[in-house]
């Protein structure tokens, strides 16, 4: 029986498979990675000149701005994204208690406060309204 092996959270999950069972292996293809450094500088400027019509700066005036991040299921390197997008959104004068986090849960369990650190540098879960969406409240839903 051969065995494979598949990316899974943090980790892997590996498994066999009978050989009466036929399985191709389809794999992304391999991306170049980039040191940190340059990757917060491309973030940026992406921040800085986005594609399409509007710019950070047409929000200066905004009362209040939501940021949808995902949940623990994925593993996205917040620490590096959401740092620069925060200066900027303080830069255009919005404060922080007017910038809400929301977790995009799905229909995953919402995540308890305890575990936000597993996604969010403490500083941000410090200074940041944060709320973790929860599919099964409807009270929280719009048709």
């Amino acid at each position: 029986m051969p065995t494979y092996s598949l990316p899974y959270g943090r980790g892997t999950v590996e498994f066999r498979l009978p050989d009466s069972i036929l399985a191709d292996v389809i794999l992304p293809p391999e991306a170049d990675s980039i040191p940190e450094a340059q990757f917060v500088e491309h973030i940026c400027q992406a921040i800085a000149a986005p594609l399409g019509e509007r710019t950070l700066a047409s929000f200066r005036n905004a009362r209040s701005v939501g940021i949808a991040i995902n949940d623990k299921t994925r593993p996205v390197p917040n620490d590096l994204f959401l740092p620069p997008l925060l200066n900027a959104l303080d830069e255009l004068g919005i404060p922080r208690s007017a910038i809400r986090l929301f977790i995009a849960n799905g229909t995953h369990i919402p995540m308890p406060p305890v575990e936000y650190v597993r996604i969010l540098p403490q500083e941000i879960i410090d200074h940041y309204p944060i709320v973790s969406h929860d599919c099964d409240n409807e009270t929280n839903l719009v048709r």
